[in-house]
């Protein structure tokens, strides 16, 4: 319908606070198709990670409820995000199912979650089929790419009964079925009992030994209980688990025992016979297999099976593995400890030792379960420390016990005193001083009981001291960290033995800066020495340096000498025919510094460089015998003195 709002009919009459509001409607309404049109297909979905089976071939049981962790952008306030699900992840040819559950958000998210679950019934879903999921938004209508690893659909029944040992955990197949027989399970009845046909998944558990407690509802049990993600299907009362392992024995007794609300039996061979076989409904029943004293095992694997099944009401399965010690040693004693043995605080945990050994039935202040005795952990003090092998349980009783009591008292202590944390290179040694004298003292730069920091390099070191064994209680040993700073370098140049009084200023150059110069005639801001303020004589001109918490300080001996500077003596000929003799072209009066240039009597430089102490020149500097050309030149004054040289052998 098309309204003029300047020229409203008859039939509809429009005051003017109503155009206005109608106008703002219709404005407001095509911002919203405006947004709608632009974002439509614009919405982004990213790959989608089903949490808890992100990994590859992974099985989910039909009955699973899924979350499915992800991000969006972009989605409108309507939007609706659903499941999607194809074989291989072919949408497009499918078949595609849509899974159960949805979830309402617009927006962005960067952490967002759905939980769906399998349709159900699952008639559609195939077994031995490799799927993948994508997440379908609706508004926009948009797509996530499929998740990364496809997956297989377990149904009930769809996997046999798998004969594994798994050398780390139990595996339990787990299985139910409609009994035929209601009162006593025999072994008549095992085969339908643990029919391939019954067969609903499997169970795991890790611990040796285990007391599973599902509670009396055992129709909450065991889907909530443990690790029975991987049992696919409901159950009834009816129930059994077949748990199987691989077990290493070391040689040695073992206690076997165990229960369950009804069917309970247990296997070293894989089940051709069975150790324990209380194969019949009652109330929760345990056994322990030679009424708990243990069995002697040679050394090797062992196929472990376990049997239990659930006829109604409670649910309850409990395995007992136990190492002891040899139930025929009669006395039974503990051969260390000794009866009021003294044991240092400070000693290392030991092994405790008995004539049956091998039992895990230690107890006391400071004790593993395997006999282990820390001093430390047990503290000062008397400690009864006791051993234990047999057990007692369902009826049973062969266990033997024995105890001694024992004083951890202190320890000698290795504390010692004279070392700080940090010295310069160069440093004195100090004393180490221990407060209980007769150990020994080690670490680099140690020389006795002495820390010598002037014989190792800058650097990080530990000392140590610990008393002898024989020192008492013994004792323990003392580490404590030392640094040694490097010294600064406080060497400088550019001071001469020896100058004129008439000398220009000489400027100082430390090595490293951040040092101050001191010393007769010195001017230590701008690191000059004047020695014409100074009467002849000679001079110490100092550096000194700190840094880091270190100092260092260098001298040199210069000599004013009580006359000015000469002028120069330039000799006009030497001859450099090696007799020792005038061999170089020196100068008298001259010093290091003065430019020479040498030229031909043609005009042409043949040599060029610096005098070095009053020498200006050597025979092999020229080109051989001649005459000559030079001029001199002293950037000091800036003073120049030209002539001839004659060069002759």
């Amino acid at each position: 319908m098309n309204i003029d709002l300047n020229k409203t009919p008859t039939a509809l009459k429009i005051d003017q606070p109503m155009k206005s509001l109608l106008s703002k409607s219709i404005v407001f309404f095509v911002f919203l198709a405006t947004c709608y049109t632009q974002s439509k297909g614009q919405g982004v979905i990213s790959v989608p990670i089903i949490t808890g089976n992100n990994s590859p071939n992974v099985e989910i049981c039909e009955k699973a409820n899924l979350q499915l962790k992800f991000e969006h952008f972009n989605f409108l306030f309507d939007n609706i995000f659903t499941v999607e699900m194809a074989p291989n992840g072919d949408f497009v040819t499918g078949p595609v199912t849509s899974l159960i559950g949805q979830r309402m958000v617009a927006g962005n998210s960067t952490n967002q979650y759905i939980d769906v679950s399998f349709p159900s019934p699952p008639n559609n879903l195939l077994a031995n089929t490799n799927y993948q999921l994508r997440i379908k938004g609706s508004s926009p209508l948009s797509y996530s790419p499929p998740n990364t690893f496809t997956f297989k659909i377990a149904k009930i029944g769809s996997q046999p009964d798998i004969a594994f040992y798994p050398e780390t955990y139990w595996r339990g197949s787990f299985f139910t079925w409609k009994p035929s027989v209601t009162t006593i399970i025999t072994d008549a009845n095992t085969q339908e009992i643990f029919k391939p046909s019954n067969y609903l998944g499997y169970v795991t558990k890790a611990d040796l030994s285990f007391d599973l407690n599902w509670g009396f509802d055992v129709e909450s049990a065991p889907g909530t209980k443990f690790d029975t993600s991987n049992v696919c299907g409901s159950h009834a009362n009816f129930y059994s688990i077949r748990m199987r392992r691989k077990i290493n024995f070391e040689a040695g007794y073992y206690i076997f025992g165990g229960g369950g609300d009804d069917g309970f039996r247990l296997s070293l061979d894989g089940g051709t016979t069975w150790l324990i076989n209380l194969w019949r409904d009652h109330e929760f029943t345990g056994k322990l297999h030679n009424n708990g004293c243990g069995v002697y095992l040679e050394a090797g694997p062992k196929n472990v099976v376990v049997d239990y099944y659930e006829r109604a009401e409670h649910s309850r399965f409990q395995v007992i593995i136990k190492r002891t010690g040899d139930p025929l040693a009669n006395p039974l004693t503990i051969t260390n400890p000794i009866e009021g043995a003294s044991i240092c605080l400070q000693s290392a945990p030991f092994q405790m030792l008995s004539n049956a050994p091998g039992g895990e039935s230690w107890s006391g202040p400071g004790v593993s379960p395997g006999g282990i005795f820390d001093p430390q952990s047990a503290g000062l003090g008397t400690k009864t420390i006791t051993y234990e092998t047999g057990m007692a349980g369902f009826g049973s009783n062969c266990v033997k016990s024995t105890s001694v009591s024992v004083q951890v008292v202190p320890s000698l202590s290795s504390e010692f005193t004279g070392l700080d944390t940090s010295y310069c290179q160069g440093d004195s040694s100090v004393k180490l001083v221990p407060q209980n004298p007769g150990g020994t003292f080690w670490g680099e730069g140690v020389s006795g009981s002495n820390f010598k920091p002037a014989s190792v390099s800058a650097g990080k070191y530990v000392i140590q001291y610990a008393l002898s064994p024989n020192s008492g209680c013994g004792s323990d040993t003392v580490r404590k960290n030392v640094t040694v700073l490097a010294k600064p370098d406080a060497g400088f140049q550019d001071l001469p033995d020896s100058v004129y009084a008439d000398s220009p200023n000489l400027t100082l150059s430390p090595t490293e800066l951040g040092g101050v110069f001191s010393g007769d005639g010195v001017v230590s801001a701008s690191k000059q020495w004047i020695p014409s303020v100074l009467p002849a004589g000679e001079y110490i001109i100092t550096y000194t340096i700190k840094k880091g918490g270190c100092s260092n300080a260098s001298s040199q001996m210069v000599k004013v000498l009580g006359m000015p500077k000469p002028e120069l003596y330039i000799p006009n000929i030497f001859t450099p025919n090696s007799d020792g003799k005038n061999d170089e072209w020196r100068i008298k009066g001259g010093t290091t510094g003065i430019k020479v240039t040498i030229l031909n009597r043609w005009g042409k430089e043949v040599y060029s460089g610096t005098s070095v102490g009053e020498t200006l020149c050597k025979g092999e500097d020229l080109p051989g015998d001649g005459l000559y050309f030079f001029l001199l030149e002293n950037p000091a004054d800036n003073k120049k003195w030209t002539g001839t040289l004659t060069v002759t052998e």
